[in-house]
C-alpha cells in the first residue's frame, strides 16, 4: 500500500513537472513537431498533464488516474522509441524548457519505469 503511494506521488509529479513546465514555455510545441508530433489537440497535453499529475500525486481515483497516466507514459515511450529507431535523436519536448537534451535511450528508460510507477499506483 505504501509502495502504491510512493509510486503515484512519483508518477504523479513527473507529470505534474511536465505539464507546468510546459505551460511555462508555450515554444515546447515547436520541440514536440521536431519529435514528430503534429496533432493539433497535443496544445492541451500539458493541461492533462497537470491534471492527472495532480490527481495522481494526490491520491485520488487511483485506479483510473493511475491508468490515464500509464497510458500517457506509454504513448510517450512508443514516440521516443519510433525515433530513436528511425535515427533521429530531437531535443526533447518531454519537460519544456528543463529538457533541451535530445532524447536517448535513456528517455525511453526513465519512462518505462514511470509507466511502472504509475501502474503500481493502480493498487
Amino acid at each position: 500500500m505504501i509502495a502504491g503511494v510512493v509510486a503515484g506521488v512519483v508518477a504523479g509529479g513527473a507529470l505534474l513537472v511536465a505539464g507546468a513546465t510546459k505551460l511555462a514555455r508555450p515554444s515546447w510545441v515547436a520541440d514536440a513537431a521536431a519529435l514528430g508530433v503534429s496533432w493539433s489537440p497535443i496544445r492541451f497535453l500539458p493541461v492533462v498533464e497537470v491534471a492527472v499529475g495532480a490527481l495522481l500525486a494526490a491520491g485520488m481515483a487511483r485506479p483510473v488516474v493511475g491508468a490515464a497516466a500509464a497510458v500517457l507514459y506509454a504513448g510517450f515511450t512508443a514516440l521516443l522509441v519510433r525515433r530513436l529507431r528511425n535515427g533521429s535523436r530531437p531535443v526533447c519536448a518531454c519537460f519544456g524548457g528543463f529538457s533541451r537534451r535530445p532524447i536517448s535511450w535513456w528517455s525511453v528508460v526513465r519512462n518505462v519505469v514511470l509507466t511502472g510507477c504509475a501502474l503500481a499506483a493502480i493498487r
